[in-house]
């Protein structure tokens, strides 16, 4: 029965992730969802993008969404979200520096300029036997990473740019939460308020 309970959430969160990661783009951008994993869990992360330079817009990346797959068999209590953003960051630009033209490292020539938002913020969702977390507030507080590269005689050249919070941090709780929220148990269903609960690094 819950392996059942399991395989319906599954198919739920890949068909929401889809659908509003769908709506979450920018005219004219791209759209990947991708699940990668950290031990025995998996994670996904939603994201739009655009190779090259965007105009007044300063993102080539915009992720969505990311979080936790559902999963029983999955312990993540040495996890850290950090950990997740930094796997889910290197998973992205290995998928853009596929996606999108690098250019010759010449004076006369821009580098690729890679440039992602990711949010700052996550809630949390139990459905027993299942919990897991999400990010939220996308677009109100997000860490923005700056990142330019080309090619230096063949080799992949990259440096990094600044790295900065960007938007009201005001907008979700100051974190980490108390879990279960006030009031609820590990046994009932409900989700937490938007947490601040990670740092742009």
């Amino acid at each position: 029965m819950k392996k059942y309970i399991f395989l319906l959430v599954f198919i739920w969160l890949i068909f929401s992730i889809s659908n509003t990661a769908k709506s979450d783009c920018p005219p004219n951008w791209y759209q990947k969802t991708i699940i990668f994993s950290i031990g025995n869990c998996l994670y996904f992360a939603d994201y739009c993008y655009k190779c090259g330079v965007t105009g007044p817009d300063p993102s080539n990346v915009k992720v969505t969404k990311y979080g936790k797959i559902p999963n029983l068999q999955c312990d993540d209590s040495q996890i850290t979200i950090e950990e997740v953003v930094n796997v889910m960051m290197e998973q992205i630009r290995q998928k853009f520096y596929q996606d999108c033209i690098i250019p010759p490292c010449e004076p006369s020539t821009e580098p690729l300029r890679f440039i992602v938002e990711y949010p700052l913020c996550h809630y949390y969702i139990n459905r027993p036997p299942l919990r897991w977390w999400e990010s939220c507030n996308s677009e109100q507080f997000y860490c923005q990473k700056v990142r330019y590269c080309c090619y230096l005689n063949g080799e992949l050249f990259c440096w990094d740019g600044p790295i900065q919070s960007q938007g009201n941090e005001f907008s979700c709780n100051p974190g980490p939460p108390v879990l279960p929220p006030p009031g609820s148990t590990w046994d009932e269903d409900w989700n937490s308020d938007c947490y601040y609960d990670t740092s742009c690094q």
